[in-house]
């Protein structure tokens, strides 16, 4: 997603020489203050898209860089982006702390204890199978065609997944998805009453969308912990950026709310557009987001 701040000018010459049509372009950008690094998931666009609309408020310009998992940390790494507020710590992004944390630093933990991961069925699923445990899906993998629904392959997410088809000694393929392609298929799955298991995550839309009189969603206990436990979200930034930007730092320090706040975000995003549902909850906690400010 470009900044509405970025501007360009492109300067396109057209030279045929021996059959080839050769373009030479120049360009004159100017650069975001802040380079925010995100996932489509979609509580990282609830609250990338609400600090991009507070930034902004503030006078800065603000570039939402949208990629995957290991991309992000690997451009927060080098200093191509300045700041994601995407981490999952400790145990989902482990592994991308372990090898890119001397280039980053932590700014704050805007959720505290209460994001988690895990494996999710319908609760008619749990209940016509006797599940409780991810290890009861064992001999029981056909009812789900031998897959687990997942999203992007650089998710920590599908790591612990890979771990826990494993730990558990499930006949289960682990298949990749984007994030609407996983939800396209819960939703499908659920209109038909089908069994099906995906990964899925808190805070997160889907709990409250998929919660009617016909079924609702739930988390299969993990006993041996491969999804870890409740975790916090985290905003990181690249090691000189809080020396560089001390009151943007400032202000991505103070930033803290709760799974309800992000839960309310996502809710008015589905409903509204994700610039649209964030300024709305903004308008409407108002309070709050003078609190991250300073005010």
């Amino acid at each position: 997603m470009k900044s509405q701040y970025k501007t360009a000018a492109v300067v396109a010459v057209a030279l045929v020489l021996v059959g080839a049509v050769i373009f030479v372009t120049t360009s004159d950008e100017v650069e975001a203050d802040v380079k925010i690094g995100l996932v489509a998931w979609d509580c990282a666009i609830a609250s990338s898209n609400v600090m991009k609309l507070v930034l902004e408020e503030e006078g800065y310009s603000v570039e939402l860089v949208e990629t995957e998992a290991g991309p992000m940390y690997t451009g927060l790494s080098q200093g191509n982006t300045d700041v994601t507020l995407t981490a999952w710590l400790p145990f989902t992004h482990a592994t991308y702390w372990t090898t890119y944390g001397d280039d980053l630093e932590e700014l704050g933990r805007h959720i505290e204890g209460e994001a988690k991961i895990g494996l999710v069925v319908p609760n008619y699923t749990a209940e016509a199978l006797g599940l409780k445990t991810i290890g009861d899906l064992q001999g029981q993998e056909g009812e789900f065609g031998g897959e687990i629904i997942g999203i992007d392959a650089g998710a920590g997410i599908m790591t612990a997944t890979e771990n826990a088809i494993d730990n558990y000694s499930l006949a289960m393929t682990l298949v990749e998805r984007s994030t609407a392609g996983m939800l396209s298929a819960l939703d499908a799955a659920l209109d038909a009453g089908e069994h099906i298991a995906v990964t899925l995550w808190d805070p997160h839309w889907a709990f409250a969308a998929y919660n009617t009189d016909d079924y609702h969603l739930v988390y299969l206990e993990d006993p041996t912990e491969q999804y870890g436990q409740a975790e916090d979200i985290v905003t990181l930034a690249h090691k000189d950026f809080a020396t560089n930007n001390p009151e943007l730092a400032a202000i991505l320090t103070n930033f803290n709310w709760t799974v309800a706040d992000m839960n309310q975000v996502m809710d008015l995003q589905q409903e509204h557009g994700e610039v649209t549902g964030a300024q709305m909850w903004i308008n409407e906690n108002r309070d709050k987001v003078d609190g991250w400010l300073g005010k």
